[in-house]
């Protein structure tokens, strides 16, 4: 008799709550929490990739660029070129691409400046709800505040 003609025990069905019961009524207002930083999480991330163009290409161009892809564009611009330009040292940068540089330097700021705050305002109060509820704690990596270049 092989290992895989093993008989396993059936798992038990777990046992049905009524929807008002209190156990239930915390895991709504659990989910209610969970869901409502994941939005914010979520506007901060769509400040830095449209949300069209979080699960597909830029193809279809249905959306203007946010700081993700206008880097990507403007390393192929000024860079070492993209597909469709040839990039280089060689000219300096135009309007359009210290235009989009301030762009990008904005949104950049901003987003920064929001997911600090979520860190130091929200991720607190999250972590409460979920140490009550016996969930383990979100905990953020080091700093997400970009480092500040050191000058000799």
């Amino acid at each position: 008799m092989g290992e895989e003609d093993e008989d396993f025990p059936e798992a038990e069905p777990a046992a049905e709550q009524s929807p008002d019961s209190p156990e239930a009524k915390r895991k709504a207002e659990l989910l209610k929490t969970v869901e409502a930083l994941d939005k914010k999480l979520q506007a901060i991330e769509y400040k830095l990739v449209s949300p069209a163009l979080v699960n597909s290409d830029d193809k279809y161009f249905v959306e203007p660029y946010h700081a993700y892809l206008n880097l990507i564009w403007l390393n192929a611009e000024v860079g070492t070129g993209g597909g469709d330009v040839a990039g280089g040292a060689d000219f300096p940068p135009t309007d359009t691409q210290l235009d989009t540089l301030r762009l990008i330097e904005t949104d950049m700021t901003g987003a920064t400046a929001e997911f600090q705050k979520l860190l130091k305002d929200d991720l607190p109060a999250f972590n409460r709800v979920l140490g009550d509820n016996n969930v383990a704690l979100v905990v953020a990596a080091a700093s997400a505040e970009p480092e500040q270049s050191k000058g000799n």
